[in-house]
């Protein structure tokens, strides 16, 4: 039997395409083959593209699912270093842990160390910023709201009770507070507080430390004691 002729491979070599219009960048190009749709960097940058695609496949396939730490919603694939928590969870976390930071540096001293510093190096600024607020919401200057109680009801006093209030609180200078016993005092408070109708009259005038002269604000005195079991 006569055995077949050997197919004869064309040669392509010398042939010329007609130029064409590239799918991705739409620039002119004289391809290579009749089926080449795309210029050469287009193509280069196509293979690379398909190749980290489809080894980020393969990795998705090998990788154990992961769960937030906080909801329990399983996390997605991330690029460089894992995070345990997911994109809504993720604020909520630095908060609390911003929080805990801020408590430790309360705790040591640090913060009210940095505090000082800073005051010291931007006091100007601070006190500017501070006339600045009061002056755009007088509203809210609850000094300024005090003195001016103060000075209606001073107004309302006589010369006699001016005096006597004077001396009063030179006298009780070095009482214990009226409200706990502490020896630390460092305010005058008014026992029925004048933002509630109370007077600057020496027999409305008592000892406080700092700390109970804050947490008792307008309250009466005796209101007051009844809440702190003093």
């Amino acid at each position: 039997m006569q055995d077949k002729p050997a197919l004869k491979k064309r040669d392509y070599s010398g042939r010329v395409y007609k130029p064409r219009e590239c799918e991705d960048c739409r620039a002119v190009f004289t391809p290579l083959s009749s089926q080449q749709p795309r210029c050469a960097a287009c193509q280069r940058e196509r293979t690379l593209r398909l190749k980290r695609e489809d080894a980020q496949r393969r990795n998705d396939a090998r990788r154990e699912p992961r769960y937030c730490a906080m909801c329990s919603a399983e996390l997605p694939v991330y690029q460089g270093n894992h995070s345990r928590h997911c994109d809504d969870c993720r604020p909520l976390h630095w908060k609390e842990v911003s929080r805990e930071s801020n408590e430790r540096a309360r705790l040591d001293g640090r913060h009210k160390q940095h505090q000082l510093s800073y005051q010291e190096r931007h006091g100007d600024r601070i006190r500017e910023l501070s006339r600045q607020y009061k002056r755009e919401h007088p509203e809210y200057d609850q000094a300024a709201l005090h003195r001016r109680r103060m000075r209606v009801e001073a107004g309302k006093l006589d010369a006699v009770d001016r005096m006597l209030s004077r001396f009063y609180r030179r006298a009780i200078k070095s009482d214990l507070c009226f409200y706990c016993g502490t020896s630390d005092t460092q305010c005058i408070d008014h026992y029925f507080a004048i933002a509630k109708g109370g007077s600057d009259r020496w027999f409305n005038l008592v000892r406080a430390c700092r700390k109970c002269n804050l947490s008792k604000r307008t309250m009466c005195g005796t209101a007051f004691l009844l809440l702190t079991g003093g």
